[in-house]
C-alpha cells in the first residue's frame, strides 16, 4: 500500500505499536507538535495520527492548531482516557476516529481502511474530475490540488486561481462551478482583452454590473437564467489604476454572483482566497498517468506504452506545462492515427526539448566528465533517430549527415546495437 501517514506521539510504546499494526503503510513519526504541523503542510499525507496523551500539550490542542493551517484534514486520534465527552468533543471538531489505548490492531486497521476508502470515493465524487487528464496521478501535489478544489467548490467567496501559462485555469473554474451549491446557474467567462481597448473600462463595467445585478422576479423563478459564477481573465494585463478599481469593486460588491479571478502572478491575487495549481515539473511522477489519460482521449487504439518513452518524457521540464504534454500526445495521434504502440518514435520533440531532456538526464546522475556528457548526448540522439527511422541505419545516417561507414563506427563505439 502506498498511502502516507504522519504520526505525532512522544511515547515509544505507542510509536512501536502503530508501526507494527500499520506496517503496510508509509509512516513518518515526530514528537514535536510544530514539526508535525509543518510536515503535514509539506507532505500532505492521506491520514494524520495524533496521540492525545502528549507530555507537552494534549493532542486536541494540537489538532486545533492544525485546523488553522489545514482546515480540511483527515485525523485519527487515540487516548488512554475512556472518556465519551472527550471523544464527542474531538469528533465535533473534525477528528475522523477517536480510539482508545492500548490500540487494538483490528480497530486501527479498520479505521485507516475506511478513511482511505472514503477519500477515494470523495475524489470521484467531484463531477467532471475524470475528464481533466492532467489531474490524473497520485502525487502529493495533485492530491492537495484535488482537496483544494473540493474545499473551494463548497464555498461562495470570491477567489483567485493562480497558475502558470499552459495550465487551463478556465477548466478549473468551470469544475468549481459545476461542483458548487448552484451548478444549475450560468457560468460566464469574461476576458478583459476581448473588450475594445479605447473604451475598455466603460464597456467592461457596463457588462460586469449587468451580470452582477440582482435578477428580475422572472429570473428568480428559473435559476438557469441567473448567473452563478463569473470567471475573469486578463486582470494582470490591464492598466494599474483600472485593475485596482476593479479589484476594489469586486471586494465591495453585494451580489451573490461569485467572481473567480485568473492570473499567472500571485501578487494580483492579494486579498482573495487563492487556489494555486502546481506546474507539471513539480509532479513528474504523475506523467505516466497523464499520458494514459491523453492516449485514451486522442489515441484509443494504443495498447502498449513503451517505458523508454515515459522515461524520456519524465526528463523534460515542460515550459508549456500540461498544454505542452497534451500537444505532444495529440500530435503523435495525428501522425500515427492507427498506432497500437506508443514509443520513442511517437514523440514529436524539437531540438530544444531534446537538449533539455538530455541535460536533465545527465545532471540526474550527479557529476560527469565532459567527454561522458558528450557521449551521452550523442548516444541519446542516435538512439532516437534510429527509433524514428524504424531501425534503418542508412536513413538515420543520412538524417544526421554522417557517412554510413563512420555512422557504423559510432554505433559500435557507443555500444548501440
Amino acid at each position: 500500500m502506498s498511502a502516507d501517514l504522519l504520526l505525532l506521539a512522544d511515547d515509544k510504546v505507542v510509536c512501536d505499536r502503530v508501526k507494527e499494526i500499520l506496517k503496510d503503510y508509509n509512516i513518518s513519526i515526530t514528537d514535536d507538535p510544530q514539526v508535525f504541523i509543518a510536515r503535514a503542510l509539506d507532505m500532505n499525507p492521506e491520514i494524520l495520527l495524533i496521540d492525545f496523551d502528549l507530555k507537552a500539550k494534549d493532542g486536541l490542542l494540537v489538532y486545533r492548531d492544525l485546523r488553522k493551517k489545514i482546515p480540511h484534514n483527515t485525523t485519527i486520534m487515540f487516548s488512554l482516557a475512556n472518556s465519551i465527552p472527550l471523544a464527542v468533543q474531538a469528533t465535533k471538531l473534525g477528528v475522523s476516529y477517536f480510539l482508545r489505548k492500548p490500540l487494538e490492531e483490528v480497530l486501527l486497521k479498520d479505521a485507516v481502511k475506511k478513511v482511505l476508502k472514503e477519500k477515494d470515493l470523495e475524489k470521484y465524487a467531484i463531477k467532471g474530475l475524470d475528464e481533466i487528464e492532467w489531474l490524473n496521478g497520485a502525487s502529493h501535489p495533485v492530491k492537495a490540488t484535488i482537496e483544494a478544489i473540493r474545499h473551494f467548490a463548497n464555498k461562495t467567496d470570491d477567489m483567485a486561481i493562480v497558475a502558470e501559462n499552459g495550465i487551463d485555469k478556465k477548466e478549473i473554474a468551470k469544475l468549481l462551478h459545476d461542483n458548487s451549491r448552484t451548478p444549475e446557474k450560468k457560468f460566464i467567462h469574461l476576458n478583459l482583452l476581448s473588450f475594445d481597448k479605447d473604451y475598455l473600462e466603460g464597456h467592461f463595467f457596463i457588462t460586469f454590473k449587468e451580470l452582477l445585478s440582482f435578477p428580475s422576479e422572472e429570473g428568480l423563478l428559473n435559476p438557469k437564467n441567473m448567473v452563478g459564477t463569473i470567471f475573469l481573465q486578463g486582470i494582470e494585463l490591464i492598466e494599474e489604476t483600472f485593475r485596482q478599481t476593479l479589484i476594489q469593486y469586486i471586494k465591495d460588491k453585494r451580489s451573490l454572483v461569485r467572481v473567480i479571478i485568473s492570473t499567472t502572478d500571485s501578487k494580483f491575487s492579494r486579498g482573495f482566497e487563492t487556489l494555486t495549481i502546481p506546474p507539471l515539473r513539480e509532479r513528474k511522477e504523475d506523467i505516466s498517468a497523464m499520458v494514459v489519460g491523453y492516449l485514451n482521449k486522442y489515441a484509443p487504439n494504443v495498447k502498449y506504452i513503451s517505458p523508454k518513452a515515459i522515461e524520456i518524457l519524465s526528463y523534460y521540464d515542460y515550459p508549456g506545462n500540461y498544454d505542452e504534454l497534451e500537444g505532444i500526445i495529440s500530435s503523435s495521434a495525428v501522425i500515427f492515427p492507427m498506432a497500437e504502440v506508443f514509443n520513442l518514435k511517437s514523440l514529436q520533440l524539437n531540438l530544444p526539448a531534446f537538449d533539455n531532456i538530455v541535460e536533465n538526464k545527465v545532471f540526474s546522475q550527479g557529476s560527469m566528465e565532459l567527454l561522458k556528457v558528450r557521449r551521452e548526448y550523442e548516444k541519446s540522439l542516435i538512439e532516437l533517430t534510429l527509433e524514428k527511422s524504424n531501425g534503418d541505419k542508412h536513413e538515420a545516417a543520412r538524417f544526421l549527415d554522417f557517412p554510413y561507414s563512420i555512422f557504423l563506427e559510432r554505433l559500435k563505439a557507443l555500444g548501440i546495437s
